[in-house]
């Protein structure tokens, strides 16, 4: 087999090129690697075709990728209850009871997570656990930060497969040193934007709501203040007036 053009083979697994770059490098090409440029370019085209977050829609135009908005609802509320510890415990059962789950809880800070379709259902019973002291909702439209970690590991997971065709091909170790240094470099790319992507999936599947509880203060207890003369201080109030 004979050695392949490491530096321009490898440049061409790693950097998604568009179609036009792709012929211009093969017409620059040798014979010899006309073939592995072949499959290239054919990866190249059934990326562009297979990829459904590449794809338009089906009169060929530039439609959205996602079927539906994707969206991330957070709320936030301070809530007075007379007995904060009844209205803690009903929250969490009603989060619970809807699928949901408690995320954690600090003292009288509780924070719960439930099914998205489930959002506006618990924050509408949030009123009957207390007095509402603030309230915070909020909706992020994450759709462009979803497609756009869908399409970055594609391409990277395209780039992966590339490399370990290159890895197949090639003779020298310099060349099988560097392409596995590659490999390794895009695999641990892949597996963070996968986790990033799972977490983002977590937050639109599970809405957020955190409730601040705070119970009514007790009234301030009356202290009798002290006497000028020492005496009195000394023997207590109570039996001083008793005297009188």
């Amino acid at each position: 087999m004979r050695t392949i053009r490491f530096g321009f083979l490898l440049a061409l697994a790693t950097v998604p090129a568009c179609g036009s770059a792709v012929m211009k490098h093969e017409a620059m090409a040798p014979a010899s690697e006309a073939g592995v440029l072949a499959d290239f370019h054919a990866g190249d085209v059934a990326r562009r075709a297979g990829s459904p977050a590449q794809r338009g829609g089906a009169d060929g135009g530039d439609a959205p990728v996602a079927d539906v908005r994707k969206r991330v609802y957070v709320g936030e509320f301070t809530v007075l209850a007379a007995q904060r510890d009844t209205a803690i415990a009903r929250f969490m059962t009603e989060a619970e009871r809807v699928g949901g789950y408690v995320e954690s809880r600090t003292d009288g800070v509780v924070v719960v997570r439930v099914p998205a379709e489930r959002f506006q259902a618990i924050v509408a019973m949030v009123p009957a656990l207390g007095r509402v002291l603030s309230e915070s909702v909020r909706t992020q439209d994450v759709t462009s930060e979803w497609i756009d970690l869908d399409v970055r590991i594609r391409n990277a997971e395209v780039a992966r497969e590339r490399l370990l065709a290159l890895l197949e091909r090639a003779t020298e170790m310099k060349d099988i040193l560097a392409i596995e240094e590659q490999l390794r470099r895009v695999t641990t790319e892949i597996e963070q934007m996968k986790g990033q992507f799972k977490a983002l999936e977590a937050q639109i599947a599970y809405s957020r709501i955190t409730i601040d509880f705070q119970g009514q203060a007790p009234p301030p207890v009356r202290r009798a203040t002290g006497s000028r003369f020492e005496w009195v201080n000394a023997i207590g109030i109570e039996p001083a007036l008793r005297r009188f």
